[in-house]
């Protein structure tokens, strides 16, 4: 368990969404008397609403730790990518399906989404978490490697692809042993339209550090300390954007997170939904947050 102070912001909460669409697996992760039950510091009875989105060839699993971690506390939503590889806008039909108000989680590729999602409805989101992602926008070498990435699919499938990246997914031989066999399920339930779409976008997004610049509310970043993907370095970059930003650095941790320190990413992500925040006026809230190293 770790200490620190989270940043300050008024609590808000969202109602869930009323629109059924092809992005969610289901509609809510909670049963109904949950989702009715009343917050115990006598607030509203509405459920503060989380959207979760996966990282490049992943899908709902990724965060099956962290969506039970949130059962009675938040109304979960784990968006899914089949859509992505339509010709649409992404972005804007998700945001078409998410209730007026929400908070988002997003790992690797999930967390550029929800950068994309902050530039577009910065007034709609509440809280936003990034998990082992960062706010770079696309390079040359970035460009590159989602270019030989999707030749790889093309030429070798799937699996190929999966194999290509497992070591830099994993600090730990035994971690990536133990979750090799659902790292290599997602990618082989990845719509190759869809794989060529999330590999098109993390080759051109935009710079986010300006949207985290101008984002008011808790900005929780939680990264492992042996990421190779999404370095120290790029989060250290966010937190100099938004010194609000409360970072958690796991030791010993690569870049998948949710499975590797599911745990410990389940109770950060519960005390940043949790707890009660000062405003944002108050002068001590602007001080920088160092990294929490949960041990």
């Amino acid at each position: 368990m770790f200490t620190g102070r989270l940043v300050s912001m008024c609590w808000h909460v969202c109602v869930s969404s009323t629109r059924r669409g092809g992005m969610f697996k289901k509609k809510s992760t909670l049963k109904p008397d949950a989702e009715g039950k009343k917050r115990s510091d006598g607030g509203p009875s509405e459920l503060p609403c989380v959207v979760m989105i996966p990282g490049t060839l992943c899908d709902e699993r990724i965060f099956h730790r962290q969506k039970h971690a949130f059962r009675g506390i938040a109304n979960v939503k784990i968006v899914g990518y089949r859509d992505l590889g339509r010709n649409v806008d992404w972005a804007a039909t998700l945001l078409a399906q998410l209730p007026q108000r929400f908070c988002l989680v997003g790992f690797s590729l999930g967390g550029l989404w929800a950068l994309e999602l902050l530039r577009r409805a910065p007034e709609r989101i509440e809280r936003l978490a990034m998990v082992a992602s960062n706010a770079l926008g696309a390079s040359v070498t970035i460009q590159r490697k989602a270019s030989q990435l999707w030749r790889l699919w093309r030429v070798l499938g799937p699996g190929a692809v999966a194999q290509r990246v497992k070591p830099e997914y994993f600090h730990h031989e035994m971690q990536r042993r133990r979750h090799a066999r659902m790292v290599h399920n997602m990618a082989l339930l990845t719509d190759s339209k869809v794989a060529h779409a999330e590999f098109n976008w993390a080759a051109s997004r935009p710079d986010g550090h300006a949207d985290l610049a101008r984002f008011p509310g808790p900005l929780l970043i939680v990264s492992g300390a042996k990421d190779r993907l999404c370095t120290p370095a790029m989060q250290r970059s966010m937190v100099m954007t938004q010194p609000n930003a409360q970072w958690v650095e796991l030791p010993r941790v690569g870049h998948f997170v949710p499975l590797e320190a599911g745990p410990r990413l389940s109770d950060a992500l519960r005390q940043w939904i949790s707890l009660q925040t000062k405003s944002f006026n108050d002068d001590d809230s602007r001080r920088t947050a160092p990294a929490i190293h949960s041990l």
